[in-house]
């Protein structure tokens, strides 16, 4: 009784194996494999590079928006606070653009 259920056991085994691939399957497969590889490979490449062009998008906004806060001077007095803020927005351009190098030259 014992050894029909250990034979019923390996016929059922046998049945769900896989049957060898012939060499043509065999080539597909390996080429499948490389393209998948190939594929996971890149896919890390994309991903530094689309968050590399968001960063980029943001501090070109982030400049964008520091510079349109700067007053237009209506009179002769108030250029010396027009100065101050040009001089506010070029420190603030170097320390985004300090900021966007050190991203650069991590990736």
């Amino acid at each position: 009784m014992i050894t029909n259920i250990k034979k019923e056991l390996a016929r059922k085994r046998a049945e769900r194996s896989l049957q060898p691939l012939s060499p043509e399957e065999q080539s597909e497969w390996d080429q499948l494999r490389q393209y998948r590889e190939k594929a996971i490979k890149e896919s890390g490449a994309k991903l530094a590079e689309h968050v590399m062009t968001f960063n980029d998008g943001v501090i070109a906004i982030i400049i964008t928006i520091v510079l349109v806060e700067i007053a237009d001077p209506l009179s002769k007095s108030a250029y010396q606070d027009f100065f101050s803020q040009i001089f506010i927005y070029l420190i603030s351009f170097f320390v985004v653009a300090n900021f966007w190098s050190q991203i650069v030259k991590l990736n």
